[in-house]
């Protein structure tokens, strides 16, 4: 499905595909994917982690945004969470260290926040979309469904929106997305489904292609508690979820991007995906020059 015209299109990619800073050319590239902590939040184990185990257990989780470099350009999934004082308002003792904001964290990796092509949001939740004012020169990326109901979500929903409802402004208040239904595929390697359940319009990323690729979940798939069996099921949906039900089959979707295999999977609330500095991709795709 194309995106909506009129609806902020990327115009820093048509503006190099004009200049020819972009082009076809079938020449093998690194690919790296640079999992990015913008701080830790504070949970529930039981309720969030591992539904009916350890319920009254408070856990720590980090949270995780993903940046992708393949030449020059760069790409952010989600923009991480926001400072200590906001964070403890949604989940108390959830804490952001100053050198833990994704700008700071970006700089670390020699990146400005304008050097940032494009943002992919799985969803927009506050601690996937806070500090997103950083990213001005960014063409912003949602599904339709997410957005629609970000911006006028139900009661029960109003926290984990930062609705203005409970007296707070959104972090994507007045900004202007690319919004689109279903499966899209952007800059010619990363894959995006919808994968709903742990919010209305969730989405998640295959990033390279065969077995070169890496999936980033989003919420749908928490972190690896998910796939502690529970009864008869093979994995359980985690986390608040919208709809648990969908959430299930969300899970069921990415093991089937990723043919099963579970080490290929790239978790938003785990120290495991931390572990690696990047994670590489070598393939043929576009080359930005």
């Amino acid at each position: 499905m194309t995106p909506n015209e009129g609806i902020a299109p990327p115009k820093k990619l048509l503006s190099l595909l004009i200049r020819g800073k972009i082009c076809l050319r079938n020449k093998k590239m690194d690919l790296r994917i640079y999992p990015i902590k913008t701080g830790y939040i504070c949970l529930d184990k039981g309720l969030m982690v591992t539904p009916g185990a350890d319920t009254g257990t408070k856990l720590l989780v980090p949270a995780i945004c993903y940046l992708i470099v393949y030449g020059n350009l760069k790409i952010l999934i989600d923009t991480g969470m926001p400072d200590t004082e906001r964070a403890g308002w949604h989940f108390p003792g959830s804490r952001q260290k100053e050198e833990e904001r994704i700008d700071r964290q970006l700089a670390s990796l020699s990146t400005d926040p304008d050097d940032i092509s494009s943002v992919i949001f799985t969803h927009l939740h506050w601690d996937h979309c806070s500090n997103l004012h950083f990213f001005k020169k960014a063409s912003l990326y949602v599904q339709r469904r997410e957005l629609a109901f970000a911006l006028n979500p139900h009661p029960l929903n109003y926290k984990a929106y930062e609705a203005e409802a409970v007296g707070m402004t959104p972090p994507f208040a007045n900004s202007k997305f690319t919004v689109w239904d279903g499966p899209f595929k952007l800059h010619g390697f990363i894959d995006i489904f919808p994968t709903p359940g742990h919010s209305i319009g969730h989405q998640s990323l295959s990033v390279g292609a065969g077995d070169d690729k890496w999936i980033i979940c989003g919420d749908a798939i928490y972190n690896e508690n998910t796939f502690n069996p529970k009864d008869h099921l093979p994995y359980q949906a985690t986390g608040s979820g919208f709809d648990l039900w969908e959430q299930y089959d969300s899970i069921g979707t990415i093991l089937n991007k990723a043919e099963g295999k579970k080490e290929r999977l790239l978790y938003p609330h785990s120290e495991i995906s931390l572990r690696r500095e990047y994670y590489q991709i070598n393939q043929r795709f576009l080359n930005p020059l």
